[in-house]
């Protein structure tokens, strides 16, 4: 069976030294005191280190010479001398310890064993971030950050705006066309008090970005409230000024969802009527992810988007695509590299920590995702030409391999319909069943089920969470900045490169890369 450091106990591990002392005592020799130093010497130095107690034992135990004096003496059964050596005590019971002392007494190893993605510990990608490697502003130039490539084990590094260079001829590159929205408001309170925050989340009523986005009159949000408690009763007022429009921008609290709240925004404007999109471009701010420790500044309005960003809908920006300039995307042409993009809306879900012992009690965030008929098809001519896909951020790449699944289950279900939004839940890459269809086969699968339902885009909220068990079936790269400890981010980077992520990121941390949304970059082959 697979396995993957990181969950539940190997117990078989702590007891192989074991059987060398048997098959020595089958072959006649017995279990001498070279044989049983040698297998508990070799016990701890695999599962706890290198055992710097029982070598200290062992040095000691070679000055003393009572052995020696014992084994030329002839009157074992007088002398008592052997029972009192202090050194010998002890080392039984370290060998003892070794074979017989339950589970829970011994040193853990740092990583146990799991056997699938339920099973597996946080705490197996966790590393030391300095606090000053976390990068607060964008580089100067967006292209000039540096980028780490890693390919078939190795490690090297050059400047972001090389990148066509480092492409093969006839790649596709797929990028996340979302654009973030100004979604932090600050409501005013009574003169002198603090103003209530509003983050908007996920749009309620009416459910569709485009649609809520484009309102004119009336919507509902899923939403994060700062100061609730000071939010006593009645509506809250914002007034602000759009497009030279006087405009008042009303938000009435509704229902409790564990820790958000439905909120009603309506506004009324003198002259011509404002969509939702433009109120909140006028009164909100980008919301900046909250371990950059620093409020957002109007120069964040334009580096904290794509040059490519179409679609509003974004809490958090697709950072990995921060990189690209105009110039780059120009290259990328030049070199005979193909681009292709997809919509994820990425949520504030993106920056939840696991706060679970396992992955299994970890519920994963779910975003909202559309593609069009047109880019499954370009995807099923790269798979059928057998040419590299390469995936701009994690967000593209959960988008990605969402449809690998979803193509992978029309293939075995040919009754299912795409009817509506469709779902991918966080489970279904540890489904064997849908893993054993080929990637050519899933996507066919899911463009002749669009064409035959007469669909020219699918679009569907995914939950899918990626990990080392994932097993990519999609992408062959991944261009991705570097990211938190204990985040499910770096899970899938494990997916990609395994357990070499240490690797990489340790050399990210030697030569001086920059952390994080407004970091450095990396271009990862699996």
């Amino acid at each position: 069976m697979e396995s993957y450091p990181g969950g539940v106990f190997d117990e078989r591990s702590y007891f192989l030294d074991e059987q060398v002392v048997k098959e020595e005592g089958k072959k006649g020799k017995g279990a001498t005191v070279s044989t049983v130093c040698g297998a508990a010497l070799a016990h701890h130095e695999k599962n706890y280190g290198t055992p710097f107690f029982s070598y200290l034992l062992c040095a000691l135990c070679a000055l003393c010479v009572l052995c020696i004096l014992c084994a030329l003496c002839v009157l074992c059964a007088l002398c008592v001398l052997c029972v009192l050596c202090v050194l010998c005590v002890l080392c039984t019971l370290s060998v003892f310890s070794v074979f017989f002392f339950p589970l829970s007494l011994q040193p853990t190893q740092p990583h146990p064993m799991a056997t699938n993605a339920r099973d597996l510990s946080i705490d197996v990608f966790n590393y030391d971030l300095p606090d000053e490697r976390i990068a607060r502003y964008p580089a100067e130039e967006r292209a000039g950050a540096k980028q780490l490539i890693y390919q078939n084990g190795k490690i090297t590094h050059g400047i972001f705006r090389d990148l066509p260079e480092r492409l093969p001829a006839g790649s596709l590159l797929i990028g996340n066309k979302t654009r973030v929205i100004h979604a932090r408001l600050f409501f005013p309170l009574a003169e002198g008090k603090r103003p209530i925050e509003v983050f908007c989340l996920d749009p309620l009523l009416p459910v569709d970005y485009a649609q809520n986005l484009g309102a004119r009159t009336q919507v509902q949000w899923k939403v994060l409230i700062g100061g609730n408690r000071r939010w006593k009763r009645g509506p809250l007022h914002l007034e602000l000024e759009v497009s030279g429009q006087q405009t008042t921008l009303t938000a009435e609290r509704g229902e409790r969802m564990d820790n958000t709240f439905a909120l009603t925004f309506s506004w009324v404007t003198e002259g011509e009527p404002l969509t939702f999109g433009e109120i909140l471009t006028a009164a909100g701010t980008i919301p900046l992810p909250p371990y950059l420790g620093r409020a957002s500044e109007p120069d964040d309005a334009n580096r904290y988007q794509t040059v490519f960003a179409k679609t509003e809908g974004s809490v958090a920006a697709p950072t990995a695509g921060l990189h690209f300039t105009p110039e780059v995307m120009a290259g990328l042409q030049a070199n005979d590299i193909d681009w292709a993009e997809v919509t994820l809306h990425v949520g504030a879900g993106t920056f939840k920590p696991v706060d679970a012992e396992t992955l299994g009690g970890h519920t994963m965030h779910r975003e909202f995702f559309t593609v069009t008929k047109a880019f499954v098809d370009r995807l099923l001519a790269q798979l059928e030409r057998g040419l590299p896909v390469v995936s701009v951020g994690t967000t593209s790449l959960r988008c990605l391999e969402s449809l690998f699944y979803l193509g992978a289950e029309t293939a075995t279900n040919k009754a299912l319909k795409l009817n509506g939004m469709v779902e991918i839940s966080q489970w279904v890459a540890e489904d064997a069943q849908l893993k054993a269809i080929s990637p050519l086969t899933a996507i066919q699968s899911l463009t002749d089920l669009m064409q035959a339902n007469g669909l020219t885009e699918l679009s569907g909220y995914t939950q899918l969470l990626l990990t080392p068990f994932a097993q990519l079936q999609l992408a062959d790269g991944l261009i991705t900045n570097f990211h938190q400890p204990r985040s499910t981010l770096l899970l899938l980077v494990a997916a990609i490169v395994g357990d070499d992520w240490r690797k990489i990121y340790d050399y990210a941390l030697e030569h001086d890369f920059r952390f994080l949304s407004y970091g450095d970059s990396s271009l990862l082959w699996r």
